[in-house]
């Protein structure tokens, strides 16, 4: 799992970003088929458990629920008939005390993709 998080965070969020910010053209169709493999691997994992490395959170659960939540809600929507164990996964996570910090960070990242484009880059480091 944590080569798809790797592969979601080096290569797929840099080039969604730089899409919507900067061209705002829809997914090349291999990141949504990218995609597509992500939410099958993750629901086929987590078929027969309620989190992705058994029957408690982890912290393999929390590395993922930002990346997964962010597709879903900014790149490509989790069909709910395909990948139903995905879909309680993340409802799952909803229900954890801590989960408002992954709120936050999904308004940040629309409120950043939405904001009008500027020459100027800031840092955030």
């Amino acid at each position: 799992m944590s080569s798809m998080s790797t592969w979601f965070v080096q290569r797929l969020i840099p080039n969604c970003f730089q899409r919507l910010r900067v061209q705002r053209r829809d997914l090349p169709e291999r990141n949504i088929t990218r995609l597509c493999d992500m939410y099958e691997t993750l629901n086929n994992f987590i078929k027969n458990a309620d989190w992705v490395a058994g029957n408690s959170v982890t912290l393999a659960d929390l590395s993922l629920i930002p990346n997964i939540t962010l597709a879903h809600h900014l790149l490509m929507a989790i069909d709910v008939q395909k990948y139903p164990n995905v879909i309680r996964w993340i409802k799952n996570a909803e229900l954890l005390p801590f989960y408002y910090e992954n709120t936050n960070y999904l308004t940040a990242i629309t409120d950043f993709v939405h904001r009008p484009r500027t020459n100027k880059v800031k840092s955030v480091l």
